[in-house]
């Protein structure tokens, strides 16, 4: 952390997560110390649920978004965030965030350090297919010339990042970094 003043200000490399639940759900994370992924079934944005591919084979696209439901997880953190030129802001402090995942403000924020967070869970994360990245946001999602394949793990593990990591920039204020896993 930098100081401005007597103020300890965040830094935008200072590897913090910050999950946004409700207080019955941080009640639950307490009782096992554990995060729950999520499924594609429960995210809020639309256009996440869906595989904005265009495959030759219909049939191939809906194996893929199949597999997605079946076997595709994350868990959604936010990150500090650049205000100005010269100021970062806390994650903790995203309104938005709290509104949205803190059930309107009456929920917790839970940070987290991230390399100590991959380290504790590296027996369980280095079995599987795992990225954790930021999200990229843009004016449209539409994810062209896909890396095909039959497999739809392979074709997945091929191009994650346009399916997991793009998001409309509506979402931009959420400054999202995601731990997603195949199985």
């Amino acid at each position: 952390m930098y100081l401005y003043g007597n103020r300890k200000l965040p830094r935008l490399d200072d590897k913090f997560l910050y999950h946004f639940t409700s207080a019955n759900t941080l009640m639950k994370i307490l009782e096992n110390m554990t995060l729950k992924f999520s499924t594609f079934e429960n995210l809020n944005d639309l256009n996440e649920k869906e595989v904005n591919f265009i495959f030759q084979d219909w049939w191939n696209g809906l194996k893929i978004e199949k597999y997605i439901v079946e076997h595709c997880h994350l868990i959604s953190f936010s990150q500090n965030f650049q205000i100005d030129d010269s100021f970062c802001e806390c994650g903790c402090n995203h309104p938005r965030m709290w509104a949205q995942y803190a059930d309107k403000n009456k929920g917790a924020c839970i940070v987290i350090n991230e390399e100590r967070l991959i380290n504790k869970n590296k027996s369980i994360l280095n079995n599987v297919f795992c990225k954790i990245e930021n999200v990229m946001y843009k004016p449209y999602i539409h994810n062209e010339n896909p890396t095909n394949s039959d497999d739809p793990k392979n074709f997945i593990e091929n191009n994650y990042k346009k399916i997991f990591f793009e998001k409309h920039n509506d979402w931009k204020q959420e400054d999202e970094r995601r731990l997603f896993c195949i199985g």
